[in-house]
């Protein structure tokens, strides 16, 4: 927005041939970060959970998987609600997106999304001239549940222990990094996520 892109947030998914909901034009004068318009062929509720579920007439009917070496086809009612691993909130016909249903942790009894923390460290990182790349991870944690380490991609523990200092400014005290490690990079997949598993082979 502030380069004059006229962008609007939207939410969709393959099994819904794509879009579900986008943001109004009308968003385009605001700064905020704008709640989604429902489509028209789209319906969309969520449960007890917060978890987002779809139905509409663009919703798939039937999908494929294999059990060992066999394929099997399981439909699944035009009538019935899909079940997403989004957590959202429903307004009336609009929609906020809230995240994946695993970027949220519990630590110490307070849900955490670790994919904000991501963006507040990238915040903090861009004012680091030293560092390139870093991300934020969640490791269990007998006591509290989960805690948060940054992996940093670098082979200077001061310019780590400075990125972690600076990101435990930044967020509330539940929030702060309980470590910070030295990596050679950062492991992502074709489309630039983060790939967890290989991550934590890293530290």
């Amino acid at each position: 927005r502030l380069l004059g892109w006229p962008i609007l947030p939207s939410y969709g998914m393959s099994e819904c041939c794509s879009q579900i909901a986008t943001a109004r034009l009308d968003s385009l004068t605001g700064e905020q970060v704008p709640d989604l318009q429902v489509m028209s062929h789209m319906q969309v509720r969520v449960d007890a959970e917060n978890k987002i579920e779809v139905r509409g007439e663009s919703l798939f009917s039937a999908y494929a998987k294999f059990v060992g070496s066999n394929l099997e086809i399981v439909e699944h009612p035009k009538e019935a609600w899909f079940a997403t691993q989004d957590l959202g909130e429903v307004r009336g016909s609009t929609l906020k997106v809230l995240g994946r249903i695993d970027d949220f942790v519990k630590i110490g009894g307070e849900k955490v999304s670790v994919l904000e923390l991501q963006f507040k460290m990238e915040e903090v990182r861009a004012q680091c001239e030293r560092i390139e790349e870093c991300a934020i991870f969640a490791l269990e944690d007998e006591r509290l549940g989960h805690v948060i380490h940054i992996g940093v991609v670098t082979t200077q523990e001061s310019v780590r222990d400075e990125l972690v200092t600076a990101f435990n400014k930044s967020v509330l005290p539940f929030e702060r990094a309980r470590a910070g490690h030295c990596i050679p990079f950062i492991p992502r997949s074709d489309l630039g996520k983060i790939r967890k598993q290989e991550l934590l082979k890293l530290i």
